[in-house]
């Protein structure tokens, strides 16, 4: 299991609050998007499992990796606005 790698910062909190419709426009958006997501996810756990068995587990985890990390980089990188990304 894939953990993050970026901590939410406490400022977003205090972001969120300060425009709250915003964040719930913002939130309804994604709620949109990550049903897309979801019936996806499969192909992803497929395509995973197709890397580790032609690359082998060790060479597919650490690209992951670096791909968790890169994906940690670019949030860390966001303005802390009323926003889920």
């Amino acid at each position: 299991m894939s953990r993050l790698r970026y901590d939410t910062p406490p400022a977003w909190q205090d972001a969120v609050l300060a425009d709250l419709v915003s964040f719930l426009q913002d939130h309804c958006h994604n709620e949109r998007k990550a049903a897309v997501a979801a019936m996806t996810l499969a192909h992803q756990h497929f395509y995973l499992e197709l890397a580790r068995h032609y690359a082998g587990r060790d060479v597919a985890d650490a690209r992951l990796d670096e791909l968790l990390d890169a994906e940690a980089e670019i949030v860390r990188a966001l303005p802390i606005r009323s926003a889920l990304h």
